[in-house]
């Protein structure tokens, strides 16, 4: 019924939107001078509403029409060097206020255009994006000074801002070219607290843009901030909290608050009211704020849509899928109830983080997915499926819980939890098959393995001084080794010898899986890691490559050399998997394992199509820093 709701608003936002839509593709502004009273407003045209709007509906899916057009209307406003005014060009407003072209009307403008319609974006036009930046970088890499002004401006046009230089961060992110000096610059800023802006009347837009691409060294700082302010919001604020706390990673508590205020306060033409966004020229001598319903709508359709839970078609949807993953949710609330109070808390917590997390629901229904796919499927009740859900979802948690402190991020306050849950995934782990001890004993070497590579990790990944020797990556399936167990114990129960060739076949396949999905996870966190001292096997394998080379090197060189080379050995470890599966005949052609290989495979496509981008866009910014 949730999910309804959550739908039926977002329909209505959306209709409400394209309904305020003009023939150019464009939306109409307004400027007040109130931030709460939106009556009697001036009315203009700027390219900054369109493309805030734009920016919020590329969070649904599909595409449409309107899209499009403003896709086509904002193109038609950028200059010859891809840059963007706030005003529409050749309109009044754009003589009566001669404005500069900024980057960060430049920068919402590309970001709305690249996520809508990423091949509008040229390598041409990346070439004249980066020569923005050079023309108006206060340091190599960043941050950006606003206005496109040459650098005997006035002072009031080199103003350096934390929300422009947030934006131009995301974009960068996006298309594989983060800078490690911008980072540096919104760490420092997120550190200190400085969240003001000369253009925005209050932080949470801020607060929005800096969720996009906050540093994870600052998520949990910025994270409590904005959890602190979240109290008595306007609809807009409240929708801008809204999607930066589901970005964080914030309280599922106040983000329930936040989407039910949301639903509530939706207007019956599907919209939400006007309210001060950023700030507009003065008008008379009297400060003005810029605000609009179709941008509180969009903002409000953005953070609606980011609750509404993912579908895909590795999901089980099955009837009985869906009552097993029911009891083993029942029975694992049964458990939390009889536990202290603290204890309980702090679990149950953890409990709807995970869960909130397992989208697909491939950590409950993992084992009975698996059973699914067996050449014969494995026609066992519903208590097997349930155990071993409940022993995948405790091992999760404790899994997660301690990789936190391995990472030197842990909540002592969950430690316990870890412990506990640990216990638990043992104990279900032998109540589901309770005559067989050779699969207890694997159990119990499996669980004494995991810790041993942890224990391997923190004696060998903490020094850039002696790197460690990974070997042939089996430490890297070691760590969380568990999640081979529930389908290895699905095959048991099918009647699969212990040392059987099916059943080392699948052991060998998952094992090869979890190598190049943890190889995954770390060519994404090389920054935090680098940053935190985890010396993980991708940071070792760019420490290797910049040997004799300076800091400032290592991201062209980890885009240039070591991603290249960390995508290769993850699309060898997928092909052995599937050459272990293609070796038995006891899975379905498209079984569960299968679905997990493609999700990386297109995983690492997709990394390697951003690498070439990034490659491209930093040989043309190494080009411009050559020449200028």
């Amino acid at each position: 019924m949730k999910n309804v709701k959550l739908q039926i608003a977002i329909q209505r936002g959306v209709s409400f939107i394209d309904n305020q839509q003009l023939v150019s593709g464009g939306f109409k502004s307004f400027s007040s001078p109130s931030q709460t009273i939106w009556i009697d407003t001036v009315q203009y045209t700027t390219t900054f509403t369109t493309s805030l709007v734009l920016n919020c509906l590329a969070a649904l899916p599909g595409t449409t029409q309107s899209r499009q057009q403003m896709v086509n209307f904002l193109l038609g406003q950028r200059s010859p060097e891809w840059s963007f005014n706030y005003w529409v060009r050749r309109t009044p407003e754009c003589k009566r206020f001669p404005y500069p072209d900024d980057l960060d009307d430049t920068f919402c403008a590309l970001l709305a255009i690249y996520k809508n319609s990423p091949d509008r974006l040229t390598e041409d036009s990346l070439v004249r994006i980066i020569h923005l930046l050079i023309a108006t970088e206060q340091k190599p890499g960043g941050p950006y000074r606003t206005w496109l002004t040459t650098a005997d401006s006035p002072q009031p046009w080199q103003d350096v801002d934390i929300a422009v230089n947030a934006n131009i961060a995301y974009f960068l992110e996006l298309i594989g070219s983060p800078s490690l000096p911008l980072q540096a610059f919104l760490s420092k800023a997120i550190r200190n607290g400085s969240y003001e802006s000369i253009y925005y009347p209050t932080s949470f837009p801020v607060w929005y843009y800096l969720a996009r691409v906050c540093p994870p060294d600052s998520r949990k700082l910025l994270c409590k901030k904005v959890e602190g302010a979240a109290v008595d919001l306007n609809p807009l604020n409240a929708a801008l909290a809204l999607s930066a706390l589901t970005e964080l990673g914030g309280s599922n508590v106040l983000r329930s608050k936040l989407t039910q205020q949301l639903l509530r306060t939706q207007a019956q033409d599907g919209s939400w009211p006007a309210c001060a966004f950023c700030i507009d020229p003065q008008m008379s001598d009297q400060k003005h704020y810029h605000g609009a319903a179709t941008l509180t709508t969009a903002f409000a359709v953005e953070a609606l849509q980011a609750q509404v839970p993912a579908q895909t078609v590795s999901q089980p949807a099955d009837r009985r899928a869906q009552t097993i993953q029911k009891q083993i949710l029942g029975r694992a609330q049964a458990d939390l109830a009889a536990l202290p109070k603290e204890l309980k808390n702090s679990a149950q917590s953890m409990l709807v983080k995970m869960l909130a997390s397992d989208t697909e629901q491939k950590i409950t229904l993992l084992p009975y997915a698996f059973g699914q796919s067996l050449a014969e499927p494995l026609q066992e009740n519903d208590k097997f499926y349930v155990l071993l859900g409940l022993a995948n979802l405790n091992g999760w948690i404790a899994y997660t819980v301690y990789d936190d402190f391995l990472d030197q991020g842990g909540d002592p306050a969950l430690l316990p939890v870890a412990n506990l849950a640990h216990r638990a995934s043992l104990k279900y782990f032998c109540a589901a098959l309770p005559n067989h001890r050779i699969f207890r004993r694997q159990v119990e070497q499996t669980f004494t393995t995991m810790d041993a590579a942890n224990s391997w990790e923190v004696a060998h990944c903490r020094s850039t001084t002696n790197l460690p020797d990974y070997g042939n990556l089996q430490k890297l399936a070691e760590r969380s080794l568990g999640h081979t167990l529930t389908p290895l114990a699905v095959l048991l129960k099918s009647g699969a010898h212990f040392n059987g060739p099916a059943y080392k076949a699948v052991q060998n396949s998952l094992c090869h899986y979890l190598i190049a999905r943890q190889l995954d996870d770390d060519a994404h966190d090389w920054q935090a890691d680098l940053t935190a001292g985890q010396i993980s096997y991708v940071v070792t394998q760019l420490m290797i490559d910049t040997a004799g080379k300076t800091d400032a090197q290592l991201q062209h060189i980890f885009w240039d050399v070591t991603l290249p080379k960390i995508c290769t050995v993850m699309k060898e470890h997928l092909q052995i998997a599937r050459y272990e599966l293609a070796s038995t005949d006891v899975l379905l052609p498209n079984n569960i394992i299968c679905q997990l290989l493609d999700g990386l495979d297109q995983s690492v496509n997709t990394t390697l199509r951003k690498q070439q981008q990034a490659k491209k866009f930093m040989l043309s910014y190494r080009g411009f820093g050559e020449s200028s």
